[in-house]
């Protein structure tokens, strides 16, 4: 079986800077993942607590969002006050890889 990081290291310096943040960060889950973990049906409502600043995403290498597992419980739902933490970032950091670093810092 491929190891994920194998993809990644192929796709040269797009996909060395994902496998960084990825080791940095920790396991990042997709659109995907995270609609069976918080019972939602369709990418639309994952998409629209991405923009009020209720989940953090972070784009791939391709454009697609992931979502940093560290912001969930083990009951697949948003960490509690994680919303208010974005907020505080909003507008004031360049990306969303930014923010992401400070939960792992």
């Amino acid at each position: 079986m491929e190891r994920p990081e194998a993809r990644l290291e192929a796709m040269g310096e797009s996909g060395t800077a994902e496998l960084v943040w990825r080791r940095h960060l920790g396991a990042l889950l997709s659109t995907k993942q995270v609609r069976e973990l918080m019972r939602i049906g369709s990418r639309q409502a994952i998409s629209e607590r991405v923009k009020r600043r209720r989940l953090l995403a972070v784009p791939a290498s391709d454009g697609r969002p992931q979502f940093p597992a560290f912001q969930f419980t083990q009951a697949g739902r948003p960490l509690p006050g994680l919303h208010l933490i974005l907020e505080q970032f909003a507008g004031a950091v360049a990306t969303p890889f930014t923010t992401a670093s400070w939960f792992v810092t």
